[in-house]
């Protein structure tokens, strides 16, 4: 089974269900590395797993398919400092160690903004996450779909 995804270059689309592959030494979502997408269900929730296609992120190619936590909905408060991140107030993330990790001032990455209409803030559960803190917000049509961790 893992061959044919591995053939299937980390996709595999089925009757709407597409299967993602993480091959990355560094996974943003534990040492979870094989999902489940349902490219039927764009319908966003906060704390719900998506997957969506990386776009002018510079750090992802374009096209990428990346899978992350719906931390922010249109319209939602986010403040992104060098201790913590919030999103409406509660604390969803500590630091920014990726910046860190990289050998950047993580003060450049510092801002307060809201969420626009059309968008979604994803964060990782790792702290070396390259997430919505450091390339922005995600727009709504780069939504692939609703996903669920198989392994």
């Amino acid at each position: 089974m893992l061959s044919l995804l591995i053939l299937c270059q980390g996709r595999l689309t089925v009757l709407g269900w597409m299967i993602a592959v993480d091959f990355q030494d560094h996974t943003c979502l534990g040492n979870h590395r094989i999902f489940l997408v349902n490219t039927g269900d764009r319908n966003p929730e906060r704390g719900a797993l998506f997957a969506f296609i990386s776009r002018n992120t510079g750090y992802f190619r374009d096209g990428q398919m990346m899978v992350k936590i719906m931390a922010g909905l249109p319209g939602d408060s986010v403040d992104v400092t060098s201790s913590d991140t919030r999103v409406n107030g509660e604390i969803t993330a500590h630091g920014l160690g990726a910046a860190e990790y990289a050998g950047a001032d993580p003060k450049l990455f510092e801002r307060s903004f809201t969420v626009p209409a059309g968008r979604y803030f994803m964060m990782g559960r790792s702290e070396l996450s390259l997430d919505s803190r450091y390339y922005g917000t995600v727009n709504e049509e780069d939504l692939v779909g609703r996903t669920y961790i198989l392994y």
